[in-house]
C-alpha cells in the first residue's frame, strides 16, 4: 500500500517502458521502411533487366541480404538497449522515490549510466536460471518456473537500488528470500495478481 502511494504521486516512474516502445516502434517501422525500398529498388532493376534480356544483378539479392541482416541486428540492439534502459530507470526511479518522496526521469539515466553493467550481467544470470529452469521443467512439474520468479523477485532493486554486482544481486535475492519469506511470498502472489488481472 505504502508504493501504490508513492506511485501515485510519482506516476513519472511508469514512463520509461513508455518512451521504449514508442522509440521501438518508430525504430521498427524505419527498418520496414527499408525493407519495402529494398525491394523496391530490385523489383526496378528486375524490370529493367527483363527489358532489356539481361540477368539480374547479383548485387541486388546482396543489397536486401545486407539490408535485412544489417537493418535487423540494429533493431535488436536498440531494442536490448532500450529494454535495458527501460528496466534500470524504472528502479533508479522508485529508488530515488523511495529515499527522498520524488522523482524525475533524470535518476532515471543517472541509474542507467551507474548501474546497465550490474542490470545486464544480471540479465545473463537470470537467463542461464531460466534455462535451468525449462531443464528441470519436467521433473518438478513446472514448479521451478514458479520458485524461478519468486527467487529472482529482488534481483533488480538489489541491482540498481543495492548497488550490488549482477550476479551478487541475483544472490542478495536468494537471501531475501530465505530471511524474509513469508512477506515476500505475500508480495510475489500479489504482484502476480496484478499483472494477471491486467493481462
Amino acid at each position: 500500500s505504502a508504493s501504490w502511494r508513492l506511485f501515485r504521486t510519482n506516476w513519472i516512474v511508469a514512463l520509461p517502458p513508455v518512451i521504449a516502445g514508442c522509440v521501438i516502434g518508430v525504430a521498427f517501422v524505419v527498418y520496414l521502411v527499408a525493407i519495402f525500398a529494398a525491394l523496391g529498388a530490385a523489383g526496378w532493376q528486375a524490370l529493367l533487366a527483363s527489358n532489356s534480356n539481361t540477368s539480374l544483378p547479383p548485387s541486388t539479392a546482396a543489397m536486401l541480404a545486407g539490408v535485412a541482416l544489417i537493418g535487423g541486428a540494429i533493431l535488436m540492439v536498440v531494442t536490448v538497449l532500450l529494454a535495458l534502459w527501460s528496466e534500470t530507470a524504472i528502479y533508479g526511479m522508485a529508488d530515488a522515490a523511495w529515499s527522498r518522496g520524488t522523482t524525475t526521469l533524470g535518476d532515471g539515466f543517472a541509474a542507467f549510466r551507474t548501474r546497465a553493467g550490474a542490470v545486464f550481467v544480471a540479465a545473463i544470470g537470470v537467463f542461464l536460471l531460466a534455462i535451468a529452469a525449462v531443464i528441470l521443467a519436467l521433473p518438478t512439474l513446472l514448479l521451478s518456473f514458479i520458485a524461478l520468479t519468486l527467487l529472482l523477485l529482488f534481483v533488480m532493486a538489489a541491482a540498481v537500488g543495492g548497488r550490488h554486482g549482477g550476479f551478487d544481486a541475483i544472490a542478495q535475492s536468494f537471501r531475501l528470500i530465505r530471511h524474509f519469506f513469508v512477506p515476500s511470498l505475500i508480495t510475489w502472489l500479489v504482484l502476480y495478481a496484478i499483472q494477471y488481472g491486467i493481462s
